[in-house]
């Protein structure tokens, strides 16, 4: 009778250990889980806020760019072979790998691809 009792304690005590251990185990998971998914985002968010100041800063230097080009008066004079070969030398400057030009009301456009290769194209 006694290894019956004793057998039946064990089986049962074994079986409470592995309940109590699953459970422990799984909550452990989830806090664990919650945890690291939880800084992921932290991370991922800082992530994409440091790549947006870092595009804002370099869009920000274009511009000013641009706009210093496009404030002198050869380039306000809309009159392309005055601004072909200030084009050409803030081409060659910026080092640029767009194409920049002219376009007027008129319906002309005349465009710098390259700073040796100038094409002008009537637009009707």
């Amino acid at each position: 009778m006694r290894g019956s009792i004793a057998g039946k304690i064990s089986v049962l005590v074994g079986i409470l250990v592995v309940l109590i251990s699953a459970g422990l185990g799984f909550a452990a998971y989830r806090v664990g889980s919650s945890a690291v998914i939880q800084q992921v985002e932290q991370a991922l968010l800082k992530e994409v806020d440091e790549a947006v100041h870092y595009l804002e800063s370099r869009f920000e230097v274009q511009l000013t760019a641009l706009q210093a080009i496009a404030a002198r008066p050869e380039i306000k004079s809309m009159d392309w072979s005055v601004q072909e070969p200030v084009l050409q030398a803030e081409f060659r400057t910026l080092g640029c790998i767009w194409p920049w030009g002219l376009l007027t009301p008129a319906g002309w456009r005349a465009t710098l691809m390259d700073p040796l290769l100038v094409s002008v194209i009537a637009i009707t």
